[in-house]
């Protein structure tokens, strides 16, 4: 074979496999060009739409409160001599918490019995001019003028005491109405000795049975004070607070103890006017109070009518769920948010099945 034929051949085989390649090209591109288009499948969840209230989020800072919560002082001045409850002890109503040392309360007591005594003995021998009377009008003289006696010498006591400013004035008032009031007796024996001798007119009478009711009135009263060096638990509660000491002088009006109902606490926050009408009594709220940082439950309990005049604000009180109360002190902070009812009969869904 010559050189030009054999060039020729490679020609006609390169011609061939252009061919071939051309043709299975083609086969693969009509192919693919009438296949159908697949398209993307996008999964969809199915939730049913509710008929809800429409509630609103409403958030303030609160303090806790106790309800009730009271400091407690005395009604009487005197050394304290016992001191029976500390900071944490759980008391009933009326438990003693305090004694205030009632030596002299007692011997009022004692002076103004007497007195009463004194009194009534006059007025019985005021009765008759018999014998038996007038030796019951010299010996009620005789222990009307010891109590008049006693009265002068605690009357001269408690105003030196007075002076000093180490009483208050109420008890030295009393101090001084006792002395008087034994002056008044003693005169009233020294008149009703004359009359058991003399007889007794009905104006004198009368006279001795008024005595003798201002005789009782001042016992009532000293029996009072008396009790009065007590100092008691006016509801069952927790102690917080305890600010005196045995060997201590307590005046009226100075406190003694903090007594609060820790079982029952509330939650306490001041609004603007406007926005206290969003508000009404059941309305719910939970709260986070500083303690753990835990969400607690708790309800609204009172709005209160007044604006105040100085902050134009008003006082709204939550209550606190008893299971939610678990660590909570009165004056600590929590933040609140109540839900509040904004609308009725809405159709809700979430808001994931929003797509925008």
């Amino acid at each position: 074979m010559t050189r030009t034929a054999r060039t020729t051949l490679w020609i006609i085989l390169l011609l061939i496999a252009v061919g071939v390649v051309s043709g299975l090209y083609m086969s693969v591109k009509l192919r693919f060009e009438h296949r159908p288009e697949e398209k993307a499948v996008i999964p969809v969840e199915v939730i049913t739409a509710e008929v809800r209230p429409l509630m609103e989020e409403l958030r303030y800072t609160g303090t806790v409160a106790a309800e009730p919560r009271a400091m407690l002082s005395p009604k009487v001045a005197g050394t304290i001599s016992q001191v029976a409850a500390s900071e944490g002890d759980r008391v009933d109503k009326g438990a003693v918490l305090a004694v205030i040392d009632d030596a002299i309360y007692a011997q009022q007591v004692s002076l103004a019995r007497h007195q009463v005594e004194a009194a009534r003995a006059q007025l019985a021998s005021a009765q008759s001019a018999r014998p038996e009377n007038i030796a019951q009008a010299r010996a009620a003289l005789a222990a009307a003028e010891s109590a008049l006696n006693t009265a002068r010498n605690n009357y001269e006591r408690q105003k030196k005491l007075f002076d000093e400013g180490v009483i208050s004035e109420a008890q030295f008032e009393f101090a001084e109405s006792q002395y008087e009031g034994a002056k008044a007796q003693y005169t009233a024996a020294k008149e009703n000795l004359r009359m058991a001798e003399t007889g007794a007119r009905p104006e004198d009478k009368k006279s001795l049975q008024m005595a003798l009711k201002l005789a009782q009135d001042q016992l009532a009263l000293a029996q009072t004070n008396l009790n009065y060096t007590r100092i008691r638990a006016p509801f069952a509660g927790t102690v917080t607070a305890k600010l005196t000491e045995v060997g201590e002088f307590a005046a009226p009006g100075a406190p003694l103890f903090e007594l609060a109902d820790m079982d029952n606490l509330e939650l306490q926050i001041f609004l603007p006017a406007d926005w206290a009408k969003e508000l009404a009594v059941g309305d719910t709220a939970s709260f986070i109070p500083e303690v753990d940082h835990a969400v607690r439950s708790a309800v609204v309990s009172r709005i209160f009518p007044a604006v105040s005049h100085k902050s134009k604000q008003v006082e709204v009180r939550l209550r606190v769920l008893p299971e939610a109360t678990q660590g909570l002190r009165p004056g600590g902070f929590a933040d609140v948010v109540i839900l509040h009812e904004v609308s009725r009969g809405n159709v809700l869904v979430p808001l994931k099945a929003v797509l925008d």
